[in-house]
Formats: C-alpha cells, structure tokens, sequence
C-alpha cells in the first residue's frame, strides 16, 4: 500500500522538531508557527484523499471558495441519521468537515496570515461540497 505524502509529511515533522522538544527546549515563535502551518497542510492533504473518495474533484471550485470568504464554518456538526442511505457518503462529509474545523481553528489561531485563511476557506467550501452530496445521496449510489 502507498503511503499518503501527508503522512511522509508528519514523520519528516516529527524528526526534525521532536528532537528540540526531547531535549527540553520549548519551540520557538517561527517554529510554532511552522507546526500549526503543517498541521494545516496535513489536514487539509486528508481533506483532499476524502473528496477524491467521495467522487469529487480534490479542490473545490474558486468562485466556492471565494464565496465562503469570510462566512462562518458550518453551522453545527453534521448529523448522521440511523439508517442512513448512503453511510460512506455521509462518514466521509462528516471527515471533511471536522478536517475544516481544526484548519479554520488553527488559522485564528495563527491570526492575519492570508494562507491560512485561503486554507480555511477552501476546507469550508469542501465541507459545503460533502454536506450537500450527503443530503443529496440517494439509496445503492456508489459515491
């Protein structure tokens, strides 16, 4: 099985920052900001195995992006009903949008940083994307 190149990611990041941290030393400013940056790559590289999973293109369309500038996440976490039709659809919505959750938290967390908020912005239209074709899913759909 091929290792995502998320996870590749994640171990070069534990390597060279976990040494620092076993030795005692607390991360720098650059350097917590570095790890948030990361743990945003990370997620939103998970964001993008989901949607292909789900049948979706790996980015959502600019113009949805660029709609969910400055628009909250979601409202509320997206419920799952017993009996659902199409329970991988909706497990994978459901992935998608904590995914969108921790990068839009960890982008206030990093303040006025422009990638970060682009980031956010496209794990919201994702999340948008993955709601709407689990509401959408119909009984026996493959995707």
């Amino acid at each position: 099985m091929r290792t995502p190149w998320w996870a590749l990611l994640v171990l070069v990041f534990v390597l060279v920052f976990g040494a620092g941290a076993c030795a005692g030393q607390a991360p720098s400013v650059y350097e917590n900001r570095d790890i948030k940056k990361n743990e945003i790559l990370m997620l939103d590289g998970k964001i993008i195995d989901y949607r292909k999973a789900m049948g979706l293109d790996p980015r959502p369309a600019p113009w949805l992006i660029q709609q969910m500038h400055r628009q909250p996440a979601a409202a509320g976490p997206l419920v799952r009903q017993s009996g659902d039709p199409c329970p991988d659809v909706c497990d994978l919505a459901v992935y998608i949008c904590r995914a969108a959750e921790d990068i839009c938290r960890i982008a206030d967390e990093l303040g006025d940083d422009d990638w970060a908020r682009g980031k956010c912005d496209a794990a919201k239209a994702s999340c948008s994307e993955a709601r709407k074709r689990c509401q959408e899913c119909k009984p026996g759909e493959k995707r």
